[in-house]
């Protein structure tokens, strides 16, 4: 719909008002104004400078809550539109469509092309590349943190403690594992080069209960872990300190997660702060080992998308 509004007399409050509501219900509406003794009136473009920045201030407000979803329907420019699509499918691991975001965006904003030539360069993963999935998964789950949605923080943390030690393990097993039930032939074929390893894992507990190393699972990545570590002439025992705390910590909050779904329990930062508590840790050292473990800096990938951003704007 299309509204023309030239308010010339009347009372100026009542214009005023009238034309804040047009602009609101109707963002393409035309302001025409007459002045006297010309023979024709002329556009403002009051109506558009107004929408544009009450935009501008919606789309700030949601950057700030990393709520890119809603970004990308807002009429600012399509840029931004762009660059918000980009940031929403990388958030949740569509990196097939976050590139073709950014191809776009290398034709229709090239003053920065080479900026999302660097970003789909990244989404290409070719270094480390089950590791970097891992690295996006906890990005992701910091900005689920900061959007106070815990209970889907939760499903990141379990998502990455079942694969934490998967690269690792596949190193030094020299093999890649699959999941093949019921029986998993080529995991246990993996094992079986290590006669030692064997011994190990049969003498390994989980708990009182003895350790169910013939299934992959990340407890017997665990285990396998430690057994190759015992090994290494040059092993690094503060690293690997640091690791076994973020590794309990991990444990920790994902068995709050297990308490959240089977018992259906609503999750809050008291509940994930008192499990941590339980442990002698917090949430701020959870935060600090797993930054570590996944070198994460200050001005991440989220940080640096929120500032491309306002460049935008």
């Amino acid at each position: 719909d299309n509204v023309i509004l030239m308010a010339q007399s009347g009372i100026d409050a009542i214009n005023l008002s009238l034309l804040l509501n047009c602009i609101q219900y109707y963002p393409q509406s035309v302001q025409l104004h007459k002045r006297e003794n010309l023979p024709r009136a002329s556009e403002l473009n009051f109506p558009h400078k107004f929408h544009r920045n009450l935009t501008k201030i919606r789309l700030l407000n949601s950057l700030d809550n990393y709520n890119y979803s809603s970004i990308s329907e807002l009429d600012y420019s399509i840029n931004t539109k762009l660059f918000a699509n980009y940031a929403y499918s990388r958030l949740i691991f569509d990196y097939d469509e976050a590139i073709k975001y950014l191809e776009e965006l290398c034709r229709t904003d090239s003053a920065n092309k080479m900026f999302y030539e660097i970003q789909i360069r990244k989404l290409g993963f070719t270094k480390n590349p089950e590791k970097s999935r891992q690295r996006e998964i906890y990005l992701s789950g910091k900005v689920l943190l900061k959007q106070r949605a815990y209970s889907d923080f939760l499903v990141r943390i379990f998502s990455l403690f079942e694969i934490l030690l998967k690269p690792d393990v596949e190193t030094v097993l020299e093999g890649k594992i699959i999941y093949s039930e019921p029986d998993h032939p080529e995991w246990n074929a993996l094992l079986a080069k290590n006669t030692d390893l064997i011994n190990y894992l049969e003498d390994s507990k989980l708990g009182k209960q003895k350790l169910l190393y013939k299934v992959p699972n990340k407890f017997a990545y665990k285990a396998i872990h430690e057994f190759f570590i015992k090994k290494k002439p040059n092993a690094q025992p503060e690293k690997e300190k640091k690791f076994n705390l973020l590794y309990k910590n991990l444990n920790v909050l994902s068995d709050l997660r297990n308490q959240s779904v089977h018992y259906g329990m609503k999750i809050n930062i008291n509940d994930i702060e008192n499990a941590l508590a339980s442990k002698k840790s917090s949430l701020k050292t959870f935060l600090e080992l797993a930054d570590s473990h996944f070198k994460v800096i200050p001005n991440d990938v989220y940080e640096e998308i929120n500032e491309h951003m306002k460049k935008l704007l």
